[in-house]
């Protein structure tokens, strides 16, 4: 990155050298690039970990822009009584607040304080005055904070509402309680301006659904809600679905890995009729069942950008598949380009149905049917009732019983297999792995040509084929 340079670094490659960097050491390589015309053309558009000094460099010695700068600071070696001073003293429009930090929290300490998260609060709280933390548009905590005191993140969560402007919020997997969650929810009621809430994998029960789905109510920019991995019932979810009509211009929502259940799926569809600007919509894991599938599916067609439909491990069973095609028209079903149905037990009579809707499906370019129990058999109705997936780029059929009980009147092993890559012309990655391959060969024998694994068969087709990048088949037995 000297004076030779020709072209502008990529910016991973300047995150990496950056973020790697000392603050003394950031000085420097952030000189020599500005010496040589390059950090125009990567700033401020780069995450840097900045401290006090480098920043005033930056601001003062430079004048570069930061009105979208993105902050991180570094928990280690940070003490508290300097902490709100160097938050206090970073003047942009765009600012994430990384907290990088250790894995875990030992001996009392997290990188130099009790508790990193009442300082943060702190100097939220701090700030109103001075409107730092009205600038704050970002916020995302990146570090170990299992073992912090809850206190802490109830105080974090309060101190939010001093956030007014804040667009993106991102608390992901970090072991908030309802307490916190209750108090994330008074405080959003200010946020009016959120676009992105992430609080995935955190554990929010009903309680704190239902406080969350009242701050929602009041977040009518909201674009993206990601509520993955709660444990709300049926309850939360009616409450969160009288709400979600408020926010007419949302695209993504999940609520993966919760507990709908059909009770549940029943008053979410009532919401869901109303979104027209949904995209991607995740309810995976959510014991829906064919009942809760129902219930949704005459809903969702009124979702006209509809591309993203996520309704794996709900077991659907073949009931449920048929229920799914039926509630996927002809041309909302030519719009999904994922479609995700794992762990559903499909089986095979499951997939005379599933094709149906596969038919339709004309730019799908991700498919998953793992772990399903379909077989060659399966396999085979499959493709001679869909004459292409002209998209398709991912699919993945791993954890099924492929090579099981083959019936070699009917043909090899392999001929389902190369049939399917022959209708897949754009096919990329293909997952074959745990299935039961190596019990199906070899497949035959005949004079001219010489024994052969079904293993070489499937890369022989494979590399007839020609497009395929990367192909997994591990776990298939001792031949694999």
């Amino acid at each position: 990155m000297g004076a030779q340079a020709t072209h502008a670094p990529k910016q991973e490659d300047f995150h990496i050298k950056i973020g790697k960097a000392k603050n003394l050491e950031q000085a420097d390589i952030l000189q020599r690039l500005h010496a040589v015309g390059l950090l125009s053309k990567v700033w401020p558009y780069q995450r840097v970990i900045l401290g006090m000094q480098v920043c005033k460099w930056l601001r003062r010695d430079l004048g570069l822009s930061m009105d979208k700068c993105v902050l991180i600071l570094s928990a280690q070696g940070l003490h508290e009584d300097n902490f709100a001073k160097a938050l206090r003293r970073i003047e942009c429009g765009w600012i994430t607040i990384r907290l990088r930090g250790y894995h875990s929290y030992t001996q009392g300490k997290f990188g130099g304080f009790e508790d990193p998260l009442a300082q943060i609060a702190a100097a939220f709280e701090g700030s109103k005055e001075r409107g730092c933390a009205h600038t704050i548009e970002r916020l995302e905590l990146d570090g170990g904070f299992e073992a912090v005191p809850a206190g802490g993140w109830v105080k974090l969560c309060s101190s939010l509402q001093y956030c007014s402007n804040i667009l993106h919020l991102n608390l992901s997997s970090k072991g908030i309680s309802d307490e916190a969650v209750t108090a994330l929810g008074s405080a959003l009621g200010n946020c009016t301006k959120l676009q992105t809430l992430d609080l995935s994998n955190n554990r929010i029960g009903d309680t704190g659904g239902e406080r969350i789905a009242e701050a929602i109510g009041k977040c009518k920019s909201l674009r993206r809600i990601n509520l993955q991995g709660g444990e709300m019932g049926a309850e939360a979810i009616q409450i969160l679905a009288t709400v979600l009509p408020g926010c007419t211009g949302l695209a993504t929502l999940n609520l993966g890995q919760n507990k709908i259940g059909p009770i549940g799926a029943v008053g979410l569809a009532k919401a869901i009729q109303s979104l027209r600007s949904l995209e991607k919509l995740h309810l995976k894991g959510n014991a829906l069942g064919a009942e809760g599938v129902r219930a949704i599916g005459k809903a969702w067609h009124a979702c006209e950008r509809l591309t993203l439909l996520d309704v794996g491990h709900n077991n659907l069973r073949r009931d449920g598949v048929h229920t799914l095609a039926c509630g996927l028209p002809g041309p909302m079903a030519a719009r999904i380009t994922h479609l995700n149905l794992f762990r559903n037990r499909i089986q095979d009579p499951g997939v005379v149905r599933l094709a149906t809707l596969l038919r339709a499906c004309t730019a799908l370019t991700h498919l998953n049917l793992s772990a399903n129990g379909i077989s060659n058999a399966g396999l085979r109705a499959l493709v001679e009732q869909t004459e292409s997936f002209p998209a398709l780029t991912t699919l993945d059929m791993s954890h099924n019983l492929l090579g099981e009980h083959v019936d070699v009147v009917q043909g090899s092993a392999i001929d389902p297999i190369a049939k399917l890559l022959r209708q897949t012309p754009v096919l990329k990655h293909l997952d074959l792995s745990t299935n039961k391959l190596s019990e199906a060969a070899p497949t035959r024998v005949t004079p001219d040509v010489t024994l052969k694994t079904l293993k070489t068969e499937i890369l022989a087709a494979v590399a007839a084929v020609g497009t395929v990048e990367r192909l997994r088949m591990a776990n298939n037995g001792p031949d694999f």
